[in-house]
């Protein structure tokens, strides 16, 4: 249980990146960087898949087609909705908005799995989780200077919204996914969503190119000018999505999806920590509460598990 909630947190530590890179490729737009990420993951996969071929050849049909959707879902939509949020409302509150995922992910997971946890002892979490995120939202429309700013925000909560259910939908499928399959190997799942990832943030880019949304057949992709998407984008790639879904990988395998669900509250967390030091400020007073509401809420939902987990032993996924 350690190695899973190390291996969580760490996942979370890289995909936090992904909330201030959004912000360091102007000219380019954020679903230009989404599609730079996941084309690196997707290649990154592929060299995988050429070096395990052994592990490649036990996977049935439906495991192959299962795997690429959950990449299409979990990372090219999920992301390709980010970067809009993250454009539009700034990291912090694109990340806490993602921190409605402990809250989702833990009702998923305590319904999917058999009542893990009884109702009671996640009520306190997902109270403090809810008050915490409708205090730092609230705070910022009221502060916003005018009806556009405001618009903006309101813009952005929606996308990051979006990126919410895709990975709602992804937890619940793939935590299904590897109880069945116990044995899987790590490296193939997560090539599986490399290559989904891929598939998947292109089909998202044509979708929002009418919209204005993607830059990158304007600017082009040569050196010097695309200098920072290049980085970037290999960047939150390779660490951000290859090393750190593999290290999801690793905790989903080792825990079940109402614990998964609430560490991954780290990515955010982490979210809020790049944004600031991005952006050189420290929370204001509504912030600094509603940020710790947000993490007292989840460290309450772990230690509330563990306690349950020491009373009735729990089959692992």
């Amino acid at each position: 249980m350690f190695a899973g909630i190390v291996a969580g947190l760490a996942a979370g530590a890289l995909w936090g990146l992904i909330f201030i890179a959004p912000l360091g490729v102007a000219p380019y737009a954020g679903v230009d960087l989404a599609i730079g990420r996941y084309l690196v993951f997707a290649l990154t996969s592929l060299l995988v898949f050429a070096l395990i071929r052994a592990s490649r050849a036990k996977l049935t049909l439906n495991e192959l087609g299962t795997g690429i959707f959950l990449g299409m879902l979990g990372y090219g939509a999920f992301y390709g909705f980010l970067v809009i949020a993250v454009a539009h409302a700034g990291p912090q509150i694109s990340a806490l908005v993602i921190g409605l995922l402990p809250i989702l992910l833990a009702i998923a997971g305590n319904i999917d799995g058999g009542k893990q946890l009884p109702w009671k002892s996640l009520f306190a979490p997902i109270l403090m989780i809810g008050a915490g995120l409708a205090l730092v939202h609230g705070f910022a429309l009221l502060e916003a200077e005018t009806p556009q700013a405001r618009g903006e925000i309101a813009l952005g909560i929606l996308a990051a919204l979006g990126s919410v259910a895709s990975w709602v939908g992804f937890g619940i499928i793939n935590a299904r996914a590897l109880a069945k399959r116990p044995d899987m190997n790590t490296l193939t799942w997560t090539g599986l969503h490399g290559v989904g990832a891929g598939i998947g943030i292109l089909l998202f880019g044509a979708a929002a190119m009418p919209f204005g949304l993607v830059r990158l057949h304007e600017l082009g992709f040569l050196w010097p000018e695309a200098k920072p998407l290049l980085i970037w984008s290999l960047v939150v790639g390779f660490f951000g999505a290859w090393v750190a879904s593999y290290l999801w990988v690793v905790a989903t395998k080792r825990l079940p999806l109402v614990l998964s669900g609430q560490l991954f509250v780290a990515e955010p967390g982490f979210g809020v920590i790049y944004g600031f030091i991005w952006q050189q400020r420290l929370p204001n007073f509504a912030e600094a509460i509603g940020i710790v509401a947000v993490f007292g809420g989840v460290l309450i939902g772990i230690r509330a598990f563990g306690r349950a987990r020491r009373a009735v032993p729990i089959t692992q996924p």
